[in-house]
């Protein structure tokens, strides 16, 4: 069966991404922790937050002010390595991988909003958008470890088998 997967070649490169991405952002989401090499003293934004209380008449700025960016770089990151963990094939790729890779996808997302839906009416403001920001990340991660894990259980029933 013709798939439209990434090579196996770029499962190395997710797995660093992911890991280095996942380290960075929770050093910076539960230790308040930030590395000077994400310092940056201007920055472009789509949409300035005066633009959008009517202050300012401007969509496309570019910010004077001081900034770290570890957190939109840890987000980049763990997209992109969790993306290249999704979209790459397996060493030896048939439909039954092909079925457990579809089966966990829509595990992570059934799971994904089974986790969401319920923060809806329990978390308000700005603990609501960490729940957001994590949210991004939960079906990733989820589809990732079930997807592992099914076919962990798969290759040993075949060797009791």
């Amino acid at each position: 069966m013709k798939s439209s997967y990434l090579s196996n070649k770029f499962k190395t490169p997710g797995w660093i991404l992911l890991i280095m991405g996942s380290f960075f952002g929770i050093l910076y989401l539960f230790f308040d922790y930030t590395f000077g090499v994400f310092d940056v003293e201007k920055y472009f934004a789509l949409v300035n937050v005066p633009f959008i209380n009517g202050e300012n008449d401007r969509l496309f700025v570019l910010v004077n002010e001081h900034q770290n960016l570890q957190d939109e770089f840890a987000a980049f990151i763990i997209i992109i390595g969790g993306l290249f963990l999704l979209l790459s094939r397996e060493k030896d790729e048939d439909e039954f991988i092909l079925q457990l890779k579809s089966d966990a996808l829509t595990f992570s997302i059934l799971v994904n909003y089974i986790i969401l839906i319920p923060c809806i009416f329990l978390f308000y403001d700005f603990a609501f958008l960490n729940v957001l920001i994590l949210n991004m990340f939960t079906s990733l991660f989820i589809y990732i470890i079930k997807f592992h894990w099914s076919l962990y259980r798969a290759k040993k029933s075949l060797e009791n088998a």
